[in-house]
């Protein structure tokens, strides 16, 4: 999941360099996002700065390239663009992915009215099928990787360290700490 924010943070970054975007001439800036197998689902990013210097993002959504809903937001323009922008176009995105599915996406950033060119667009997949369970021990949170953790996977699916495992047994446990399963079933 990292891997993809930082790819879009770049490519933003990347764009707002070759552009010489500034907070002040975020106006300029429109960021054009369809689904990749789903062209005719859209997300259109703007901006402009309001009177109370707050930065305001409208983003629209379209489906079947039909207007559906527009929605407004004020964030603070404090900070990096290029991190302000990743953070709420990836936020934005992940909100619109359904828990334990992935959608890729086609992202196209351009200056004023122009409508970019869809063969220029960037690539990014946004993953929500990945969990702190897959990466840390519910029971410790050491991350398996980090601290060169052995995985154990439970009959249930569930997986914890095999320390961890091993103290349950040790204190007469023998259910699953995530769903009560009984541990010994299957084995």
């Amino acid at each position: 999941m990292a891997n993809q924010y930082l790819a879009l943070e770049n490519n933003i970054k990347s764009f707002i360099k070759k552009e010489n975007i500034t907070t002040e001439i975020i106006e300029k800036l429109n960021i054009y996002i369809l689904e990749k197998t789903l062209n005719h689902k859209q997300i259109w990013f703007s901006f402009k700065l309001s009177y109370d210097r707050y930065l305001s993002v409208i983003i629209t959504y379209f489906t079947s390239y039909t207007k559906l809903k527009e929605k407004h937001l004020k964030i603070s323009p404090m900070g990096h663009i290029e991190k302000i922008l990743t953070f709420v176009i990836h936020s934005e995105l992940k909100n619109h992915i359904p828990t334990n599915s992935y959608k890729d996406f086609l992202i196209n950033l351009a200056l004023d009215i122009n409508i970019p060119y869809i063969g220029n667009a960037f690539s990014i997949k946004i993953d929500k099928r990945s969990s702190t369970a897959d990466i840390k021990c519910p029971i410790c949170i050491l991350n398996y990787t980090q601290f060169e953790l052995e995985k154990a996977t439970l009959p249930c699916g569930h997986a914890l360290c095999k320390t961890c495992l091993l103290n349950l047994f040790k204190s007469n446990i023998k259910t699953c700490p995530l769903c009560r399963k009984n541990i010994l079933d299957d084995l």
